[in-house]
């Protein structure tokens, strides 16, 4: 292997990217900031494994194939756990898990309290996995766009699914915003920090996951009414002795969809018809 094809490279770190504190080209495409995370764990690997600073060429950090920036960021969090393990290697209380969140069996940290910073592509399916975990409580950073789908109510246009998704296992509370100035560099978009207390609260629909299809469902165009979305699954002639059949799911409470996802399920051979009342939580 040859650099400009005139010479041979006596040693290659692949460790950093674009903007690094070493190398001849100070970073080669963009300058480099001091409280950029890659520049200060390059930094600190540098200094602990005894290698002169003057003699590195140059610092690639992530793929080759400059894929972009989520391949820059899973480089640098390689690169930060690496640094933090071997910082905190000697203390027990500290445990340090580089893996798959959506793989990984967080119960086997007891009731522990979770908190996090969230990426956006995966909020939902981190959300859905935490809220029905017994833990005292959750807290995350997060897009404001999606905090204000948590903690919306019925008739407002953020009101969906992962709302009642979400308030079928936990409480949700709004802590406060986070502009983008907080950020370095700073995001598009704003964020907000949210407090999640998973609850035990029994609305008498058996089945939590079967009752999650049914909401599914309810949404599945969220601009019919329940008449349309639902009348394929039950029959029109039984949705229409319902009350809400003309409404949107949007109009909805998540009481009032365990009452109509409880006249869908069979007694004595038949399904129910009309309202049932719904006992107090």
């Amino acid at each position: 292997m040859t650099r400009r094809h005139d010479r041979p490279i006596r040693e290659a770190w692949i460790v950093c990217a674009l903007r690094t504190p070493f190398g001849r080209y100070g970073g080669a495409l963009a300058s480099v900031r001091p409280d950029d995370l890659a520049a200060v764990v390059i930094r600190a690997l540098v200094e602990r494994s005894g290698i002169d600073p003057a003699a590195i060429e140059d610092v690639i950090l992530g793929c080759a194939n400059q894929a972009g920036e989520d391949n820059r960021n899973v480089a640098r969090m390689a690169a930060l756990v690496a640094g933090l393990r071997t910082r905190f290697a000697g203390e027990p209380r500290l445990e340090i898990v580089h893996a798959d969140v959506l793989a990984t069996d967080l119960a086997q940290w007891g009731r522990a309290p979770i908190a996090g910073n969230l990426p956006y592509y995966i909020t939902s399916p981190i959300l859905e996995k935490t809220v029905r975990l017994d833990v005292p409580r959750i807290v995350f950073l997060i897009q404001k766009e999606v905090a204000g789908r948590l903690i919306a109510t019925p008739g407002h246009r953020e009101y969906g699914y992962l709302t009642l998704q979400t308030a079928l296992f936990a409480g949700a509370r709004l802590l406060f915003e986070v502009k983008p100035g907080s950020f370095r560099p700073p995001p598009q978009v704003d964020s907000a920090v949210v407090l999640l207390t998973p609850h035990g609260r029994d609305l008498g629909v058996g089945d939590r996951e079967a009752f999650l299809r049914f909401l599914g469902q309810c949404f599945r165009q969220k601009r019919k009414t329940l008449r349309n979305n639902l009348a394929g699954i039950y029959g029109k002639d039984a949705i229409d002795t319902w009350p809400e059949a003309s409404l949107r799911a949007e109009q909805l409470t998540l009481e009032q969809f365990a009452g109509m996802y409880r006249r869908t399920l069979p007694v004595d051979g038949a399904y129910r018809a009309g309202p049932v009342a719904i006992p107090k939580s």
